[in-house]
């Protein structure tokens, strides 16, 4: 599968925001992810709910193999946390959430294709040449984003007040 646009029924040939589902891109599992592409500099957190943020800290290794499917859980909690991230994804459709680690790194190797279906798409914004937040925390201060330096893939954990680019997936929805 390759990267493309995913219309609303009824909608095919549209080329309006409001038109499409997403750009579907598929990831290395097998499963195919919904890239809506609204995106938006934030935190993931405000310092004042660090502590009220019960996601266990995850290991490298072990964020990018974590079961994707809790990226729901993960993102209702943070929104219920005040979370900026979470009230932009689920602010465009309740089926959005933050993505995983291996969905972020998905999204980074298909940064040039997502960009060149967007630009298709009125309304559609650009997927920035930034860092990516995913709903893993790392440890009490710290989450796991994705981006790419050079051309290489980096994975960080960063402050979660940090201010880096969200994007709202679905994971098997195209």
């Amino acid at each position: 599968m390759k990267p493309q646009i995913i219309f609303k029924e009824g909608r095919e040939g549209e080329m309006k925001l409001d038109a499409i589902k997403g750009i579907s891109i598929p990831r290395i599992d097998g499963k195919a992810v919904l890239v809506y592409p609204k995106y938006k500099e934030c935190k993931l957190l405000e310092v004042s709910r660090f502590d009220d943020w019960k996601e266990p800290g995850h290991s490298k290794l072990n964020a990018l193999f974590e079961d994707t499917d809790l990226c729901k859980e993960r993102t209702d909690e943070l929104l219920k946390l005040d979370s900026p991230a979470a009230k932009f994804v689920r602010g465009i459709a309740e089926k959005f959430n933050i993505a995983s680690l291996l969905t972020t790194g998905t999204i980074k190797k298909y940064e040039k294709e997502i960009n060149a279906l967007a630009k298709q798409i009125e309304g559609a914004d650009l997927l920035p040449d930034s860092v990516l937040w995913s709903c893993l925390r790392n440890d009490a201060n710290t989450a796991w984003v994705a981006g790419d330096y050079n051309g290489f893939f980096i994975i960080e954990n960063y402050i979660l007040y940090n201010t880096f680019v969200v994007v709202p997936v679905a994971v098997n929805e195209a």
